[in-house]
């Protein structure tokens, strides 16, 4: 069926005049254009998403690395102050207990 058909259709361009044929060229030369330039467009489109993808994952990824950074010098501090609040603790048991045995020392004479 098919070879009769591609037949019947070049039988009839065969019939119709040269114009006619020129113009449906034309048509679908500019058909081809059209979708030739549709697909140029979302290339285009997807290369700046792309880009966009990029220059955001780069931001997010050294915003991220910066809190990551920021947090482990907060622990640092953090420990730091822990330890100096333990030693000033220890500091007032150590004062507490030497006043309270000057106290007693003091009532025993």
């Amino acid at each position: 069926q098919q070879p009769n058909a591609k037949r019947r259709r070049y039988q009839k361009w065969e019939s119709q005049p040269d114009q006619h044929m020129q113009e449906e060229l034309r048509g679908m030369r500019a058909q081809v254009k059209s979708a030739r330039e549709e697909l140029n467009k979302e290339h285009d489109n997807r290369q700046d998403m792309e880009t966009i993808y990029h220059i955001l994952n780069d931001g997010l990824t050294s915003h991220l690395d910066a809190v990551h950074q920021e947090r482990w010098e907060c622990e640092v501090v953090l420990r730091v102050l822990q330890a100096l609040c333990m030693r000033e603790t220890s500091r007032q048991i150590g004062l507490k207990r030497r006043a309270q045995r000057t106290e007693t020392s003091v009532m025993r004479e």
